[in-house]
């Protein structure tokens, strides 16, 4: 009976307003983040307009065209190397349905992380197979060992990180990568980093993983003073936010 009377009950407006965005949210993540990412407002940032946010959406779009992508065999610069497969039992009780795509980015990934290679063709790989899946730790590891060992411009890279960070915010192996960098560069990229942290938190005010990387930016810079304030702000903002507290 009580069921009965639950499903009977009118529905107030603001709830079917919310239940609509949120099937509104739920099909634009299940397409890609970045939409949802263009919805948001953005703080007072010179260096990083919409326009620019747009830019990389459309670009994101553009790489994952099922139509565009060339398999490596078919690429030339990829002949002298020899894919190797995942390493599967004879009958796997749940094969996972990996993209074809990424199962052929990361055939090849295998094979020259396996050889030891390090080079260009290798660094515009690992940008492929983490455009596939952002979350894969061995190929950021290997991303960044790539970028040392060819002396690559350590500040191209955090730009690169940085718009990654924007698009893969709960992401632990962007922030790291961007920690990785921000080592690198010193205390020159200390703001610049709290710059792209409050554009994440923009988006979500308790990101746990972009406040973490906040505070090792305010405690190896000695940025104390400033980060209270604005630690402050985003409490008077929204008092039960327990990643600002």
């Amino acid at each position: 009976q009580l069921i009965s009377v639950l499903v009977q009950a009118p529905v107030p407006a603001a709830e079917t307003e919310a239940a609509a965005a949120a099937a509104e949210c739920v099909h634009d993540c299940s397409t890609t983040a970045s939409p949802r990412l263009l919805a948001q407002p953005i703080p007072s940032d010179p260096g990083f307009t919409r326009t620019r946010r747009a830019h990389l959406w459309q670009a994101e779009m553009s790489d994952s065209d099922e139509d565009a992508y060339v398999s490596y065999g078919e690429r030339p610069e990829w002949d002298d190397v020899t894919p190797v497969p995942q390493a599967e039992s004879t009958n796997p009780v749940v094969r996972i349905a990996y993209a074809n795509q990424y199962v052929d980015t990361m055939n090849y990934f295998r094979a020259v992380y396996a050889t030891g290679e390090k080079s260009a063709r290798v660094l515009a790989l690992t940008e492929e197979a983490i455009s596939q899946n952002g979350a894969n730790y061995t190929v950021w590891h290997q991303r960044w060992e790539v970028v040392l060992a060819l002396g690559s411009d350590i500040a191209t890279e955090l730009s690169y990180v940085e718009a990654m960070a924007l698009d893969n915010p709960k992401n632990y192996q962007v922030w790291n990568h961007m920690r990785l960098c921000t080592e690198q560069l010193g205390a020159s990229a200390a703001r610049r980093n709290l710059e792209y942290i409050s554009l994440a938190l923009g988006a979500d005010s308790k990101n746990y993983h972009a406040w973490s990387h906040r505070q090792w930016v305010v405690r190896t810079f000695k940025l104390w003073v400033e980060d209270m304030e604005f630690t402050a702000a985003m409490i008077d903002a929204d008092v039960r936010n327990n990643s600002a507290w």
